[in-house]
Order: structure tokens, then C-alpha cells, then sequence
């Protein structure tokens, strides 16, 4: 769920193994519908802060499992990433999207070359959940495209692992309970992270 720029409330939702809905909850209407070559898996969903791109993973009928991007507009897939995922996340400016693997692999996609950038191991944990925030801590310059970025990575043991995804190495790990974190944020400036987890 999220609130596009112009205030709408939106959901992202299955439509039965090959579609995706973006729903305009107060209207209860479809804006958007999004179809996959192949059965939707879920979870996870992923929807952009304003509703821009939407993505999810589905499997082909050999067994590989994919992870398809959509773009708001268009009915079809615009990327297609061979790869399995727990948790999927897009960085706020929708140029890059991380998905997080049962074996504890993080991989980083551009979004504008559908190039894979990034390739992290977490701990051989699943991962549960991730989150994007500009480094607060870093100047934002021209560099490549996951430059200035940290990615937050929570797993099925309790731990968030946050990444320097330009140098590739961990920032911190921070112990936020006892078994699978379901669900991360940063606060606006980025110096701050809620987990949800179990305890």
C-alpha cells in the first residue's frame, strides 16, 4: 500500500496466477492492471513509493523462478531477472531494484540498463524484508548508480544487516529480534530504522 503524489491511496494486489491489479482503495476501481508470461508467485510484491513500477516473481513452467519489473503504463514486463526472492525493494528514485534470496543473496538490478550491479551474501539467512535511503552519511554524486546508497536486509534469524552498496560491505548489524523480521523503514533523513519482526 501506498499514497501517490496526488494523495491517492493505492494497493498492489494478485488478480488470480497472472496478473497484478493496482487498486484505488477509497474508489474500490483497477487503475492499472499488470500480466506476467508466467504464474505469479507470492509473496512478494514490490510497488514503488508512488506507484510508478510495481514488481513480483513468478515461475516458468520448467520450475525457474524469475523476477519481473513493471512500469506504470504498460501491461507487460519491462525487465525480466533470472533469480528467486523473498523480499523485493525499490530505491526511492526507481532506478535500482534489490531482491533478497532464501540462501541470504542480495542482488541490485538497474532499472535503466536491466544490468544486475550488486551481488551481496547475507549470512546464509533467508532474507524476510528490505529497504532503500540515501547514505546520510555521503555526498549523492554522479558516480554510478547504487553510489550514495544503503540497503537495509533483514532476515529470518532477527538481524538487519545494512549495506554501503558502493563499497559493497556492511555498514552495521543491528540484533532487532529473536526470529524473521517482516518489514523495515527509514526515517526521512536516514539516520534512523524500524524493524517489525517476531519475538
Amino acid at each position: 500500500v501506498t499514497f501517490r503524489p496526488d494523495g491517492t491511496l493505492v494497493q498492489l494486489t494478485k488478480d488470480g496466477d497472472y496478473s497484478l491489479v493496482l487498486w484505488d482503495i477509497k474508489s474500490d476501481r483497477a487503475i492499472a492492471r499488470f500480466k506476467s508470461p508466467s504464474k505469479l508467485e507470492s509473496p512478494p510484491l514490490a510497488l514503488m513509493a508512488d506507484g510508478s513500477k510495481v514488481a513480483a516473481t513468478s515461475r516458468f513452467t520448467d520450475g525457474n523462478l524469475v523476477v519481473l519489473a513493471w512500469q506504470l503504463g504498460q501491461e507487460m514486463p519491462q525487465y525480466q531477472f533470472t533469480n528467486s526472492a523473498n523480499a523485493l525493494a525499490f530505491s526511492p528514485d526507481g532506478r535500482l531494484l534489490a531482491a533478497g534470496g532464501s540462501d541470504g543473496e542480495i542482488y541490485v538490478w538497474s532499472l535503466s540498463t536491466g544490468a544486475r550491479l550488486v551481488s551481496l551474501t547475507n549470512e546464509a539467512a533467508a532474507i524476510g524484508c528490505l529497504a532503500f535511503h540515501r547514505d546520510p552519511h555521503r555526498r549523492f554524486g554522479s558516480g554510478s548508480s547504487e553510489d550514495g546508497w544503503l540497503l537495509a536486509a533483514g532476515n529470518v534469524g532477527g538481524v538487519v544487516t545494512i549495506w554501503d552498496l558502493s563499497r559493497q560491505v556492511p555498514r552495521s548489524y543491528c540484533l532487532a529480534s529473536l526470529y524473521n523480521i517482516f518489514a523495515l523503514s527509514f526515517n526521512p533523513d536516514g539516520t534512523l530504522l524500524a524493524s517489525a519482526g517476531r519475538i
